[in-house]
């Protein structure tokens, strides 16, 4: 009667520009040794990295500035010239390219990722970043090999977040919700979801809501939303209940991933499209990169976790009161929610509607105990009100306001 749905497991797979001038410059964005050849554009010089974007949070800490750069070109990492840690380097930044007099970066806090190529340094000074529109990454030797001026930008678009990679292999993920119907009644057994009509029985209902996700660019369906999902017989001759109902106009925007595995973008994620029929199963949605070893994701993608919400059984005698009938709603792992997001989500909640009025005391014609006429009482909102948990490892996604 009951499918085990949206149980997805997660299959995760493993998942600049500067050749150093001498000088500083307003166009280039390369960092190398003087008299290096740009046109080679750092593939053969081991000095040479590309930062292809400077990027400020205004919604975060506004203060913070990322710095990314090539993650295609080993002789592209920034760690060749600013060392592992970032201690070779500092940035300055800039009201104008015509600014004389740039603020530095706040002590201890420039940052190097070597795994995601970026630097992360903080806008120096009691003033208003906001006033700051360009900056430069500069080496602290004696040399001050310097980048040109950086512009750098408060919003992105998403040639910034996947670089060079091709943005027509983007795929833009999406969720829906769909509220399932579960039993309550004498007739109920708990184990193997079956009903029997059995003489003034009182047929309640246990709701629940799970969430499935769509891919603008899945096949087979996996596009567009699910119907609803009758009960395979009619209950007890109540035609009124639906097994699945699905929002199909609620369709929500999460976030991105890329559809092939390509650099960053190697670790796939397996979600669940459908409550029924053969996109009940997971299928690959796309692809998306790892954190590196602090947690922190490449500048301007966003990390989601998995959390997982872990309802207990409902058992007959088991609810507050002690009088309530069996149910079907038993989770062996089956009815475990599971959400892919970056914050915590809202608390995983199981109503109930307690029978008011109950199915016949005597068979009909076709000796059937009918629960046609059978009522429910007030819906009890919080039967049981789970919290989610993060789960497995973080993935990096491509935040939804890009796409």
């Amino acid at each position: 009667m009951f499918t085990t749905r949206h149980l997805w497991s997660f299959c995760l797979v493993f998942l600049s520009c500067v050749l150093l001038a001498a000088c500083l410059s307003t166009d280039v964005k390369k960092v190398g040794r003087a008299g290096v050849d740009e046109s080679n554009n750092g593939e053969t010089d081991s000095d040479s990295l590309t930062i292809t974007l400077a990027y400020r949070d205004d919604s975060a800490d506004g203060r913070v500035v990322s710095l990314k750069g090539l993650t295609s070109l080993s002789s592209a990492k920034i760690s060749n010239v600013c060392g592992l840690t970032g201690s070779n380097c500092t940035c300055k930044f800039y009201t104008s390219t015509a600014d004389t007099a740039p603020v530095g970066t706040t002590a201890g806090t420039l940052s190097l990722s070597d795994t995601n190529n970026a630097v992360t340094c903080t806008i120096a000074g009691a003033v208003d970043p906001d006033d700051y529109s360009h900056m430069q990454l500069v080496t602290t030797d004696t040399s001050l090999r310097s980048t040109g001026f950086i512009e750098i930008k408060t919003n992105l678009e998403v040639k910034d977040v996947i670089g060079d990679l091709d943005d027509t292999k983007v795929t833009t993920i999406s969720r829906y919700p769909c509220r399932y119907t579960f039993l309550e009644g004498e007739g109920v057994s708990p184990v193997g979801n079956s009903l029997s009509c059995v003489a003034s029985q009182r047929l309640g209902t246990i709701g629940a809501t799970y969430n499935y996700y769509l891919s603008s660019k899945g096949a087979d369906g996996i596009d567009r939303p699910h119907g609803d999902v009758p009960f395979q017989d009619l209950v007890c001759k109540n035609g009124s209940l639906m097994n699945v109902s699905c929002q199909r106009n609620a369709v929500d925007k999460r976030y991105g991933l890329y559809t092939e595995a390509a650099f960053p973008f190697v670790r796939a994620v397996n979600l669940v499209a459908a409550p029924a029929g053969t996109n009940a199963s997971p299928k690959i949605f796309g692809y998306a990169a790892d954190p590196d070893s602090k947690g922190n994701c490449a500048p301007g993608l966003t990390k989601v976790q998995l959390w997982q919400a872990t309802p207990q059984s409902i058992i007959q005698n088991s609810l507050p009161g002690g009088n309530n009938p069996p149910s079907n709603f038993v989770n062996t792992g089956n009815l475990d929610s599971f959400l892919l997001e970056a914050a915590q989500p809202a608390n995983f909640v199981v109503d109930r509607q307690a029978n008011s009025t109950t199915c016949a005391a005597v068979a009909d014609s076709d000796g059937i105990f009918s629960c046609a006429a059978a009522t429910f009482g007030a819906l009890q909102p919080n039967v049981q009100s789970v919290t989610y948990l993060n789960t497995l490892q973080a993935l990096c996604v491509i935040p939804k306001e890009v796409l």
